[in-house]
């Protein structure tokens, strides 16, 4: 079954007193009788829009590495979604130098699936879970993963200047683990964590909704030696839909 139209029938009316829905009902439902998985009750269908997204990164979407990306105390929402809309764009461009092509097409570009977190401090962060369509040329780095973290390094560093002339302050931390090293059923389920409806009525913020796919949210386009490097050369970021009829598609 196609985990989509869980996120297209996503209803809204009726309130669940039990916040907690446990995954092996989903599980049982989808297999079993799944016009049950599409509901008017507000907790059990984000319960159940929740665990048809950990399936999809579970098992549809073949990520390879897993990045964190901090920001710090309550940051700008634009400039959150900057940052990573460029970082996106410059580990893609640098893979271009670092591998020597001449060109690298939309289907070839990573794709990352985004989910942000905010914990109990505020601190905002997203669970990035990024998928190579080109591999970085090891080099001198030993090994793949050290030159990607050497590569974010640069990139992160140089998006906390901003642009020339920005004397805004960012802190910009990250950290990068493979998938091959992760537990991955772990990992999905601590990313998502907060995408509940439980987290909705508390927070009053619905997480699904700042959710970023990158081949959905952002406009990404061929790389060659002539893109630009320099981030205020950079496209801006399309509007971003709010409904969740486009994910997961």
């Amino acid at each position: 079954m196609d985990n989509k139209w869980l996120i297209e029938n996503k209803g809204a009316s009726v309130v669940y007193k039990d916040s907690y829905i446990p995954r092996q009902e989903y599980e049982y439902l989808k297999k079993n009788d799944p016009s049950k998985l599409i509901t008017s009750d507000d907790y059990k269908q984000q319960s159940f829009s929740r665990y048809a997204l950990q399936d999809f990164l579970e098992q549809d979407f073949q990520w390879h590495y897993w990045l964190v990306v901090v920001f710090g105390f309550r940051p700008q929402k634009n400039e959150v979604d900057r940052t990573l809309y460029a970082s996106h764009y410059k580990f893609d461009r640098w893979l271009l130098t670092n591998n020597k092509l001449t060109s690298i097409p939309v289907d070839v570009r990573s794709k990352w699936v985004c989910l942000p977190e905010y914990g109990s401090g505020e601190h905002l962060h997203y669970n990035c879970f990024l998928q190579l369509n080109v591999n970085p040329d090891i080099k001198t780095y030993e090994s793949e993963w050290n030159a990607m973290r050497v590569a974010f390094k640069r990139i992160f560093n140089e998006l906390e200047k901003g642009q020339e002339g920005d004397t805004t302050k960012r802190n910009i931390e990250f950290r990068l683990y493979e998938r091959q090293r992760c537990d991955i059923a772990k990992v999905v389920s601590y990313s998502s964590k907060e995408m509940t409806q439980k987290y909705i009525n508390e927070k009053g913020r619905d997480n699904f909704a700042d959710m970023i796919m990158s081949w959905r949210d952002w406009d990404v386009k061929p790389l060659n030696g002539k893109s630009p490097k320099k981030i205020d050369k950079l496209p801006q970021i399309p509007p971003k839909e709010s409904v969740l009829t486009k994910y997961m598609c």
